[in-house]
């Protein structure tokens, strides 16, 4: 075990933890870890996101510092690609009780893990969460949801048929059809503080299904996934509409933000993202401070 990481300096009591938790008999895969920012999360041990969270007690640290530090108290927060809901009880707690959280995850079984961890902080002092099982895509209708073979050892790589994979090596499984909509029909005349995307290759049908919102500036930081250098499509498509691109990443003392158009070096050990923003300025003073304010 390698201690010298933001995740156990910055939180010394993981250390121990994390000891304890590797020579464990777990009875079973289930278990309900409760995060730094004192909200219960149940977890799947056995795959990517809950193993990461069980061990280090965050998961992709970076966008977590990201939504932590620009989420407002109030705003309207959309997790697309939600998961079981670990991004989401980020955005829960800084969108605050005044705020609101939509979830957008498609696949039954997470859906229902997701349902199941927002009931856990029934009582706290959070923002109203609203799970929406289904896919934010560039219309309203169906589509069909693959699930990869690798599927049971990451839960999070479904993936909507007609958007391509930005690994482009994931094996096909079985598909299963699900609903789709899109922000401009969920949100009509609503503003967005902060969109967090996490749609394994579809980030542009969903960019496209948000553009009067993006045209009218009415979503300010959007926080997504890109596997390839600028420019591209997503990239391409946001910069239409003047928003500002930054390249996340991580330094032992805080996250970094680089122009994503200069910088083409790909982080090598967690997911690349990409914050596109209308308020530059903001999130540049907001993202400035050393530090891990989320652990």
């Amino acid at each position: 075990m390698n201690i010298f990481k933001p995740e156990y300096l910055y939180r010394p009591q993981q250390i121990p933890l994390r000891i304890s938790r590797q020579w464990r008999r777990l009875l079973t895969t289930q278990q309900q870890v409760e995060m730094p920012w004192r909200l219960p999360l149940q977890v799947n041990v056995s795959e990517t996101v809950g193993r990461a969270i069980w061990y280090l007690g965050v998961y992709d640290l970076v966008v977590s510092e990201c939504l932590w530090r620009l989420t407002e108290n109030g705003d309207t927060a959309v997790d697309a690609g939600a998961n079981i809901g670990y991004m989401t009880s980020i955005l829960a707690l800084r969108c605050g009780s005044g705020g609101n959280v939509f979830s957008f995850e498609p696949h039954p079984m997470i859906a229902k893990a997701l349902i199941a961890n927002v009931q856990l902080w029934q009582g706290k002092k959070i923002a109203v969460c609203n799970v929406c099982e289904k896919a934010l895509s560039s219309e309203v209708g169906h589509a069909n949801l693959t699930i990869p073979e690798d599927f049971a050892k990451n839960e999070g790589v479904a993936f909507l048929s007609n958007g391509q994979s930005q690994q482009g090596e994931k094996q096909l499984g079985k598909s299963i059809e699900v609903e789709k909509t899109t922000i401009a029909h969920a949100f009509a005349g609503r503003e967005i503080g902060i969109l967090k995307v996490d749609v394994e290759g579809h980030e542009l049908a969903l960019f496209q299904g948000a553009e009067a919102h993006l045209r009218e500036k009415r979503i300010r930081d959007i926080v997504f996934e890109d596997h390839r250098a600028y420019p591209t499509e997503p990239m391409q498509y946001l910069e239409t509409f003047g928003y500002t691109l930054f390249r996340l990443k991580r330094s032992f003392s805080g996250p970094v933000m680089t122009d994503a158009k200069l910088d083409h070096e790909l982080p090598q050990w967690e997911p690349p993202n990409i914050l596109a923003t209308c308020q530059p300025e903001r999130a540049r003073k907001l993202m400035a401070a050393r530090g891990w304010q989320v652990l």
